[in-house]
């Protein structure tokens, strides 16, 4: 996010009338500290852990349970941002049942994605390609083409950390297909890179 962005989300936040005043208000208040804290952990993390706390709180009040998955979402991908994979974990999963339970199909791919990503760094790779799995589902039925293509190339990676380099061929370039008509910026190239990739990976693996 550019810094643009990132005042233009501040400067509602601050906008916005005190807590507890009104539903709208709460929800909307919510839901930009939890877009900020992810926008920040970077440089800030106790900033951004601070800002999920606060969110939390408000989500409780209202017992907004929409609002408490993205909390948890945005804890998880926070705890993987700086690389704390068993935490992120642990978030993920607990937002990945909430979302189930109140049937927020979106925050279950989400959710799962992240997941995905997390087990893969862990080297539970059979766990990371069941939740991408089912987030590559949801986001085909759903028409969220980016996710979906996006879905598709983090299933590729993993299948190439795991060394099994022609089942993740068939990830990237079935990425690279669905792009041509789509054309998100950035992905053809990333698909073709990681194709290549595997494909050098797989004859030094051959060679004596």
């Amino acid at each position: 996010m550019s810094n643009n962005e990132l005042d233009s989300l501040s400067k509602k936040l601050k906008e916005l009338p005190a807590t507890g005043k009104n539903l709208d208000t709460d929800t909307l208040r919510a839901s930009l500290l939890c877009k900020i804290s992810r926008s920040i952990i970077a440089t800030n993390p106790d900033s951004s852990f601070s800002l999920l706390n606060i969110a939390e709180q408000i989500c409780k009040y209202r017992e907004w349970h929409q609002g408490h998955t993205n909390v948890l979402y945005s804890r998880g991908f926070n705890y993987m941002s700086i690389g704390q994979y068993m935490k992120a974990t642990e978030y993920l999963y607990k937002g990945l049942i909430l979302a189930e339970k109140t049937n927020n199909l979106i925050m279950v791919a989400k959710c799962g994605s992240m997941l995905g990503i997390s087990y893969s760094k862990l080297k539970y790779f059979k766990e990371a390609k069941h939740y991408l799995g089912i987030s590559i589902s949801i986001f085909q039925k759903i028409n969220q083409p980016s996710q979906y293509l996006n879905n598709l190339n983090y299933m590729g990676i993993v299948l190439l950390e795991e060394n099994k380099y022609y089942d993740a061929i068939k990830y990237f370039s079935l990425c690279y297909e669905k792009n041509k008509n789509l054309n998100f910026p950035g992905l053809s190239l990333y698909a073709l890179t990681n194709i290549g990739i595997c494909q050098k990976s797989s004859i030094n693996t051959r060679m004596p």
